[in-house]
């Protein structure tokens, strides 16, 4: 699905999706996607967040305060909000303009940061977070570190991001999601035999 996104900003997406289904959302939007950013906790992202106080848990109670928890109907594939993809949009904006070729963690905070009126910039404001600050921020942070280039670039949806060139995913990815897509038809199977049973 993702090309041109690096393991940490891939960690992120599937972090995200985590949080919603956590919260028992059925749509992945911007305020998912930065309890991703912060629970990666590894990248640029996850960094300047740290250094402006911002934790996952204060995070995560002020994202239930704006959009309280969902009815738990969710489908294996979780939809993007329309905020969550202009953010996707904005990233790679961001990383193109910052002169990448692949999106990290710290180009999806940039474009988070550039949407300000999205229900993850309220959170930040609820959590006293100076925006210029952060931004700057991680622009120091990439200029001191080598961060924004320590992963190879992964899929991208071509929905969101118009590219004509089809690259390669890494093998050891691959790999995982026939994992996750096994799972899924195991614990499908599982329940459609339990179904059956106790209809009897």
């Amino acid at each position: 699905m993702f090309e041109r996104f690096n393991e940490s900003a891939i960690k992120v997406i599937m972090l995200a999706q985590e949080e919603a289904r956590r919260m028992g959302h059925n749509f992945v939007g911007t305020e998912q996607i930065l309890l991703g950013l912060i629970g990666e906790g590894r990248g640029v992202a996850a960094t300047a967040l740290k250094k402006s106080n911002v934790s996952l848990n204060d995070a995560r109670i002020e994202v239930e305060k704006i959009i309280g928890r969902g009815d738990g109907k969710i489908a294996i594939e979780i939809p993007f909000t329309v905020n969550a993809k202009q953010l996707l949009q904005l990233s790679w904006q961001e990383a193109t303009g910052l002169g990448q070729k692949h999106i990290g963690t710290e180009h999806l905070l940039l474009g988070l940061i550039r949407q300000k009126k999205c229900v993850a910039c309220r959170v930040l404001e609820a959590l006293s977070v100076d925006m210029l600050r952060l931004h700057a921020q991680i622009i120091t942070l990439l200029k001191g570190t080598n961060l924004a280039s320590d992963t190879l670039p992964l899929e991208l949806d071509s929905s969101i991001f118009p590219s004509n060139k089809a690259n390669l995913v890494e093998e050891p990815f691959k790999r995982y999601w026939i994992l996750i897509i096994i799972s899924i038809s195991v614990a499908a199977i599982a329940a459609w035999c339990s179904y059956l049973l106790f209809k009897k």
